[in-house]
Order: structure tokens, then sequence, then C-alpha cells
């Protein structure tokens, strides 16, 4: 294998190196000295990219050299490293979850929507919105806007 380094060991940076491959560009190799710790997806929505910018954050690794390499922000980079080092997989799920607010959209609320709108939408074309929204409301205790819901509901629509 013929890796090509992206960043190498010097005096802030004593122990990892960060290298590509030409051949699989959208792999990440990390190693520690000459030990390999890792391998991931140069995917900055992959769980484990997120987990391992993190931790070289932690082990403060150059920041500098991490954002222009990662293409992460510093603020994103140490809400992920700080979210690590709680060991609170809330948080850290939460922090690795992307920008903005809670969801309102868990992943249990989606497959009952996703199970409703196959039952419903045949049926009722003009007003499966409301009749789902009406349920979520009942059941979940949530009030969504049909915008909220759109974006679902196209995907469903082209299934």
């Amino acid at each position: 294998m013929n890796l090509q380094l992206i960043l190498g060991a010097d005096k802030k940076n004593p122990y990892f190196n960060i290298c590509t491959n030409p051949e699989e560009p959208t792999l990440i190799y990390i190693y520690f000295g000459a030990a390999l710790l890792s391998v991931v997806h140069n995917d900055s929505n992959s769980f484990e990219f997120k987990q391992e910018v993190a931790r070289l954050f932690n082990a403060n690794v150059n920041r500098k050299k991490l954002k222009e390499i990662f293409k992460v922000s510093y603020n994103t980079m140490k809400r992920w490293g700080d979210a690590l080092k709680t060991g609170d997989p809330v948080i850290i799920i939460k922090a690795f979850s992307g920008q903005g607010g809670e969801r309102k959209i868990t992943t249990e609320i989606r497959a009952y929507i996703v199970h409703r709108f196959n039952r419903i939408y045949k049926n009722h074309r003009h007003n499966y919105s409301s009749i789902i929204r009406e349920e979520l409301l009942e059941v979940f205790n949530l009030k969504v806007t049909s915008e909220t819901l759109r974006p679902i509901f196209n995907e469903l629509k082209k299934n």
C-alpha cells in the first residue's frame, strides 16, 4: 500500500501521522507512531470520522492542521471533543448529530410516520398530512408542522 502523508509528526504533534491512500481516497489512516490506530471513511457525516477527529482534538494535535485536513471548524471539533470526554452516550449522540437544536423527529417517531403513511396515503391523498400530525399530537404529544414532515413524505412518495 502506498500511503500519502497528510499530517506528520512535528514539535506540536510528536505521535500521530495521518495518511491517505491515492488508490482509496475515501479512507483516512491514522497512525500512533508506527502502529495503525484506525482507518475511517473521510466522510464528515460518519460517526467514526467524528469520533477520530474528537480524539485527535483531545490529544492536542495541531488544531489548525486538523481544521485544514478534515474541513471541520474549531467549534465543531471542540463540541465533539468535549462530548467524548463526558463518556455519556446521550451527550455524545447529541453532539455528533449535527447542527441545530434537539430533533423533534426521533427514530421511533419517524418509524411511526412511515408506518402510518403507508396505510393512510392511499385512501387520504388530500389530507394525509393533517391526519398524521393529529396522530403525532395524540400519541406522542408532539406538535409538528406540515413543513417539518414534508421531506419525509416526499421521500416516502418516491418509494
